[in-house]
C-alpha cells in the first residue's frame, strides 16, 4: 500500500518540526566533553604551525620527535577558528546546528522520497536524542557528512547527479573523521545492490578521492589499523538486528537497498564511535506502509530507545542541561575552574593526570607552543605507560619515586577512580590540595 504524496509545503513544514525540537534542546545542553579541549589544542597546533602536526606529541614520556598520527586535523582547525572568534558559545552553536542541518537533509530527503509518516516520527525521536549529546569533537562533522552522503544516495534513485555530492566530500571528508570509511562502505553498497555503471563508478571515485590527503594511503591504514575485535564484533551483531528487523517487518519500512545502507550506517557509525551520524542518518531511509501504523510506533521506540542507550539517557542530561540553561556553556561536569587555576601558575608544572584531562592541561599550557606537559594523552602512549599509570594509581608509595624521576609538580586526578592515590599526595605535608569537586581534584607542590 503506497502513501499518499503531501505537497512541497507540508513536507518543508514536517522538516522544520525535528529540526526545531533537535536545535532547541540541543542550544540548553552545555559542552561536556573533555576530549573537545584535546582537538582545540590540536586545531591551535595546526594554526601555529601553518602546516599538519606529525611529531608533536605532548607527553614527557616520548620524545618530541616521535611520529604522530593526526586524521582529523582539517576538522580541529575549523573549531579553533570558531572558538578564537566566538568564544564557547560559537561552540555550543556549531555543535546545536551540525546536528539540526543534517538531520534536516535527511529528513527532508525522506519525505520527499518516501512521504511516510513514519519517517517524521523517528526524525523528532533521533533529533531529541542527538541534540542531547554534550561533545562537540570531529565525529560531530563527520556525522553531517554521513547524513549528506545517505541523503545522496536516496535523492540519486530519481537524479544520477546527486552522486556527485559524497566523490566531492570525499577529499574534504577524509581530513575530517574517521568516518570517511562509512561513506565509502555506503557508496559500495549502494554499488552492489543497484548494479549501475553509474553508481559503481561513484564509488570507485569516492574511494579514490580519499587519497587526495597530504598521507594519501596511510590515513587508511591508521585507521583500519585501531579497529578492534569488540567493536568487530559489535558490528556483527548490529548487522545481525538490522537484518532481522527488515526481514521480520510484513511492510516496506526498509526496502532491499535500504536495508543495506541502514547496515553499512549503523554498524559503520558504532565502530567509527560516532552514534550521531548512525541516528540523524536514518530517517533518509525510512518508508512506511500507511496501513501498519503500529509497527511505525514500534520502531520508532526501538530507535529511541537504542539512541539514549548509544547516546546518554536523557533523564541524565537533566542536571547538565539545567547547569547550563541561561548560564554556562560548559557542564559543570568539565573541571573549569581548576583549568583556570593552571592556567594561572605560569610555571609550566609537569602533571600527573588522569588521561581524559590531559587535553584540557594542553589547551592552558601550551598557547605558546606545545612542549612535554602531561603524563599521557586520551589516546594510549603503548602498554608500558598504561601499565605504569596502574601501577602508580593502585601500589601504594609508587608515586612518590615516579614523580621525583619525571620533575611532577602537580597531580589532576579524577573522582572516584584515582581517589585512593589522591588521598595518599594529600597526606603529604609536602603537598597541598589546590582545588576540588565531587568528580576531580587538584593537587601542587
Amino acid at each position: 500500500m503506497q502513501t499518499r504524496t503531501s505537497p512541497w509545503w507540508l513536507i518543508f513544514i514536517s522538516t522544520l518540526v525535528p529540526v526545531a525540537v533537535a536545535a532547541g534542546v540541543g542550544a540548553l545542553v552545555p559542552l561536556s566533553d573533555l576530549q573537545m579541549w584535546w582537538h582545540l589544542s590540536f586545531g591551535r597546533a595546526a594554526d601555529g604551525f601553518a602546516r599538519i602536526p606529525n611529531a608533536i606529541h605532548v607527553s614527557y614520556l616520548v620524545g618530541v620527535d616521535t611520529p604522530s598520527f593526526i586524521q582529523p586535523w582539517l576538522s580541529q582547525w575549523w573549531m579553533y577558528k570558531v572558538e578564537s572568534v566566538l568564544g564557547l558559545p560559537g561552540l555550543v552553536f556549531l555543535r546545536t546546528w551540525i546536528v539540526a542541518l543534517g538531520l534536516a537533509v535527511t529528513t527532508y530527503v525522506g519525505l520527499r522520497e518516501h512521504d511516510a509518516w513514519q519517517c517524521r516520527l523517528v526524525a523528532v525521536a533521533v533529533g531529541v536524542a542527538a541534540a542531547t549529546v554534550g561533545a562537540l569533537n570531529p565525529a560531530t562533522f563527520g556525522a553531517l557528512f554521513v547524513a549528506l552522503t545517505v541523503a545522496a544516495l536516496v535523492v540519486s534513485r530519481t537524479w544520477r547527479w546527486a552522486l556527485v555530492i559524497p566523490v566531492l566530500l570525499a577529499p574534504v571528508w577524509i581530513n575530517v573523521d574517521a568516518s570517511f570509511y562509512v561513506g565509502a562502505g555506503l557508496m559500495v553498497a549502494a554499488a552492489l545492490v543497484r548494479r549501475r555503471r553509474d553508481v559503481s563508478l561513484a564509488a570507485v571515485l569516492f574511494v579514490a578521492a580519499t587519497f587526495v590527503s597530504p598521507r594519501h594511503y596511510h590515513v587508511w591504514v591508521e585507521t583500519l589499523a585501531q579497529w578492534e575485535a569488540p567493536g568487530i564484533m559489535t558490528m556483527i551483531a548490529a548487522l545481525g538486528a538490522v537484518g532481522a528487523l527488515g526481514g521480520f517487518a510484513k511492510t516496506q519500512w526498509f526496502t532491499s537497498e535500504d536495508r543495506a545502507l541502514a547496515a553499512v550506517l549503523v554498524l559503520g557509525c558504532l565502530v567509527a564511535s560516532n552514534p550521531v551520524g548512525m541516528l540523524i542518518g536514518l530517517p533518509a531511509l525510512v518508508r512506511g506502509d500507511a496501513g501498519t501504523p503500529n509497527l511505525g510506533w514500534l520502531i520508532a521506540g526501538v530507535l529511541l530507545t537504542a539512541a539514549t542507550i548509544l547516546v546518554q539517557p536523557l533523564w541524565a542530561w537533566h542536571p547538565e542541561i539545567a547547569d547550563g540553561f541561561g548560564s554556562s556553556t560548559v557542564s559543570k561536569s568539565v573541571p573549569t575552574e581548576a583549568a583556570q587555576i593552571v592556567a594561572s601558575w605560569g610555571s609550566r608544572p609537569r602533571f600527573y593526570n588522569a588521561p581524559e584531562l590531559a587535553g584540557m592541561l594542553l589547551w592552558e599550557l601550551t598557547r605558546e607552543g606545545f612542549y612535554p606537559v602531561v603524563f599521557q594523552d586520551e589516546r594510549s602512549l603503548g602498554p608500558e605507560f598504561d601499565a605504569l599509570r596502574r601501577t602508580v594509581d593502585e601500589a601504594p608509595g609508587v608515586w612518590r619515586g615516579v614523580f621525583q624521576q619525571n620533575g611532577i609538580k602537580a597531580a589532576f586526578l579524577s573522582l572516584p577512580q584515582q581517589e585512593r592515590l589522591a588521598a595518599e599526595i594529600a597526606a603529604d605535608p609536602q603537598w597541598h590540595v589546590a582545588w576540588e569537586s565531587d568528580r576531580h581534584v587538584l593537587l601542587a607542590r
